[in-house]
């Protein structure tokens, strides 16, 4: 989650979890709001107007992107102070992979990431084409999927709050793996 560092002076740390939760959660409602109008708006429209039908909503969705950046870089935010003796920035972020349980959840992290992004193009392609569901039906599918990892995500951020995000992920993966092997 990316922030500016000003919010770790409003927020204090055992309520981040809940406020990036809650941020992540409305972000995430409204792309599902977009994306359910994109999907009805490229269906409804005639063929012949069919490239306009996704111009439109990739249009809407830059300009979202960009206000976004807009106000995000006009926050004023303080000039850090010394954080101790000075080291290039190579050695910075060679630091935190010096941590072998850290490379071990990058490694997965990103298997998780790869797998989860080149499977996703292709089963769309699969439900309209293979099984003939309709557009709507599709963006319907793909926004139920995004309430429920925003419900979840919301859930972990609270969670984390509480507890640390190393103790929340030893019983999530192993209840997450279980799940899906039973299926």
């Amino acid at each position: 989650m990316q922030s500016n560092a000003w919010l770790h002076d409003l927020i204090t740390h055992d309520r981040l979890g809940g406020f990036f939760a809650r941020r992540l959660f409305w972000g995430t409602a409204l792309a599902c709001v977009g994306t359910l109008g994109a999907g009805l708006l490229v269906e409804r429209l005639p063929t012949a107007d069919r490239l306009q039908s996704f111009a439109w909503p990739f249009a809407a969705a830059a300009l979202t992107g960009f206000a976004s950046s807009y106000c995000l870089a006009r926050a004023p935010e303080p000039p850090m102070g010394d954080a101790g003796p000075g080291a290039t920035m190579v050695e910075r972020l060679r630091a935190p992979l010096e941590d072998r349980n850290f490379r071990r959840l990058l490694v997965f992290s990103a298997a998780w990431n790869i797998a989860s992004n080149i499977a996703a193009p292709f089963l769309t392609v699969y439900l309209i084409r293979q099984l003939g569901y309709p557009l709507t039906t599709v963006t319907a599918l793909w926004t139920v999927g995004q309430v429920a990892n925003a419900l979840t995500l919301y859930l972990w951020g609270r969670l984390t709050d509480g507890f640390s995000n190393k103790t929340v992920l030893a019983v999530a993966l192993p209840a997450y793996f279980a799940s899906s092997s039973a299926t």
